[in-house]
C-alpha cells in the first residue's frame, strides 16, 4: 500500500480571523494535512475539520515573523466536511489535503533563512511515502514561487507562499525557489504508508 493524494481546498491570504472552507475525502486509511501560513507568529487556534480538533507538529517562524505550521488528522470524516481556522487578524491562509493509505504523520522539520532565494528542508520519509509541506516569504510584489523538482503544488498561485508535496525517499529533498532576495520559513513532514488500526479492523490485523 502506497500514500496517494486525493484533494486540496484553499483559503484566500487575508486578514479574516476565522476561514472556513468546505473539503471532501474518500478512500480509505485517509489522513488529513493542514499547512497554515501566516504573516505574524500567531499560532493557529480553534483548528477542526469536520468538528474533530487536529493536532498540531510543529511550526517555523522566520527573522520576520513569519510563520509556518503543519496539523493533521488521522481517519477525517467521509463526504463533504468543514474545515475551520483562527489564525489572527495579520495576513494568513491555509491549505488542506487529504491523502489515502497512510496510518502516521511524523518527522516534522522546519527550516528559516535569511536573506535568499530558495528554501530547503530535507525530511526522513521512505518508498510509498507522500512529504507535504509550505513556505511563507515576507511581503513581495512578484516572487513567482517554485516548487521543486518532482513536487507539485497543492496551494493557489501566490508571490508570498506556497504547499507542495512529493513522493518520499529515505531523505526526501523538499524546496521551493523564487526570484527575490526574501527572508523565509518552510516546513515538512512524512506521511507513513500503512492501514489503520480501527475498532472495525483490529480483528482481522491480528488474524483472528
Amino acid at each position: 500500500m502506497a500514500v496517494a493524494f486525493d484533494a486540496a481546498t484553499n483559503t484566500a491570504f487575508d486578514t479574516t480571523d476565522t476561514k472556513t472552507t468546505s473539503h471532501t475525502a474518500t478512500g480509505s486509511d485517509r489522513v488529513a494535512i493542514l499547512i497554515f501560513r501566516s504573516a505574524s507568529t500567531a499560532a493557529p487556534t480553534s483548528v477542526t475539520y469536520g468538528g474533530t480538533a487536529m493536532t498540531s507538529l510543529g511550526s517555523k517562524t522566520d527573522a520576520a515573523g513569519n510563520n509556518v505550521e503543519i496539523l493533521y488528522l488521522l481517519s477525517p470524516a467521509t463526504g463533504a466536511q468543514t474545515v475551520s481556522c483562527t489564525g489572527g487578524t495579520t495576513g494568513w491562509t491555509f491549505t488542506c489535503c487529504t491523502y489515502t493509505g497512510g496510518n502516521a504523520v511524523n518527522n516534522f522539520l522546519g527550516a528559516s533563512g535569511g536573506v535568499g532565494t530558495s528554501s530547503t528542508v530535507t525530511i526522513t520519509s521512505a518508498t510509498d511515502n507522500i512529504v507535504v509541506g509550505g513556505v511563507m516569504l515576507e511581503t513581495v510584489a512578484d516572487a513567482n514561487i517554485a516548487a521543486g523538482a518532482g513536487q507539485t503544488l497543492r496551494s493557489a498561485a501566490s508571490n508570498r507562499h506556497a504547499s507542495s508535496d512529493e513522493a518520499g525517499e529515505a531523505s526526501t529533498v523538499h524546496s521551493y525557489s523564487w526570484v527575490a532576495s526574501l527572508l523565509w520559513t518552510t516546513a515538512g513532514c512524512n506521511i507513513a504508508a500503512g492501514i489503520q488500526v480501527t475498532a472495525s479492523n483490529n480483528w482481522l490485523l491480528m488474524g483472528v
